[in-house]
C-alpha cells in the first residue's frame, strides 16, 4: 500500500479537475445504492397481504416503476461522470507526457528508437478508460454478502 500513495499523488494533479465529477459520481452510487433495501422494504407489504385489497392495486405497478426509474437514472449519472472524469484526467495525463516528449532533449531521439517512443502515447485507450469506471464502481458498490466471501 505505501507502494501505491506516491503513485497516486503523482496522477492526482490531473484528475483534480474533474472533482465535481467524482463528488457526483458518489452521490449518486450513494443513492443508487438506497434504494436496493428500500425495494425489499417497499416490496414486504405486498408479499406479505398479498393482493387482498387493503393496498391499492394501481400504488403496485406505481411504486415500482418509479423505484428501478430512481435507479435507473441515479446509476446512469454515475457511470457518466465517472466516466467523464477518468477520460478528463487521461487526456490531460497523455497532453502532458506528449509535451513532455516534445521538450525532450534530441539526444533521446537519437538514442532510442521511435518504436520504444510511440506506444504509450498511442495505445488504444477505450480498454484503460473504462476500467476506471468499472474498478470505482465495484470498490463504491455495496460489500459482498457473507455467504458470498465465504463460498468460491
Amino acid at each position: 500500500m505505501h507502494d501505491l500513495l506516491p503513485r497516486f499523488r503523482r496522477l492526482a494533479p490531473y484528475f483534480r479537475e474533474g472533482r465535481k465529477a467524482w463528488v457526483l459520481a458518489f452521490l449518486a452510487s450513494l443513492i443508487t445504492g438506497m434504494t436496493e433495501p428500500l425495494t425489499v422494504h417497499l416490496m414486504e407489504p405486498l408479499v406479505d397481504q398479498g393482493f387482498a385489497g387493503k393496498i391499492p392495486l394501481w400504488i403496485v405497478p406505481v411504486v415500482i416503476i418509479g423505484l428501478f426509474t430512481v435507479r435507473g437514472v441515479f446509476s446512469f449519472v454515475a457511470q457518466y461522470a465517472l466516466a467523464w472524469a477518468a477520460q478528463r484526467g487521461v487526456l490531460k495525463l497523455r497532453t502532458a507526457m506528449f509535451q513532455r516528449l516534445l521538450n525532450a532533449e534530441p539526444t533521446v531521439f537519437a538514442q532510442r528508437s521511435a518504436s520504444n517512443k510511440a506506444p504509450p502515447m498511442s495505445w488504444p485507450m477505450p480498454s484503460k478508460r473504462t476500467c476506471w469506471p468499472g474498478a470505482l464502481s465495484v470498490c463504491m458498490g455495496p460489500p459482498p454478502k457473507k455467504a458470498d466471501a465465504l463460498n468460491p
